[in-house]
């Protein structure tokens, strides 16, 4: 009795996401429109916490992902390198990739954090998922 309401549902945005994403060789205004339907609609204000994205360190991303991986996102966009790592077709590289990965993982990571503090039921970050889930390779 007379205690707010807790909010149990996190969203996850970032404007750096949406600019980034705009160089995705593929989809690349699909951040920017569907974080504009949900704008739209006014429900983050009514009903999440909105949390601001926090990039990975590449000590968070070597958790997830090999050494060889993780350094050809930063230094490496040889084809031979983007071959083995399956940074082609839908996944090949650009100016910027590996900010947007550690974006990805980063908010991937506190949404985790988020859940697993108890104070969410849910955590959405639309971002998170672009790869195919593999150590070495996208």
């Amino acid at each position: 009795e007379g205690s707010a309401p807790r909010c149990s549902s996190a969203f996850m945005r970032s404007s750096g996401y949406e600019a980034l994403s705009r160089r995705l060789p593929r989809n690349a205004e699909r951040a920017a429109v569907v974080q504009g339907l949900i704008d739209a609609t006014g429900i983050l204000d009514e009903a999440f916490d909105v949390f601001e994205v926090v990039p990975a360190s590449v000590h968070t991303m070597r958790k997830f992902h090999s050494r060889a991986f993780v350094d050809a996102l930063q230094k490496s966009f040889s084809p031979a390198t983007c071959e083995m790592h399956g940074l082609v077709d839908d996944c090949a590289t650009f100016r910027g990739v590996f900010e947007l990965a550690a974006l990805e993982v980063g908010d991937s990571v506190q949404a985790a954090q988020l859940l697993g503090s108890g104070k969410y039921d849910t955590a959405i970050w639309w971002g998170g998922g672009r790869h195919h889930a593999k150590s070495d390779a996208a």
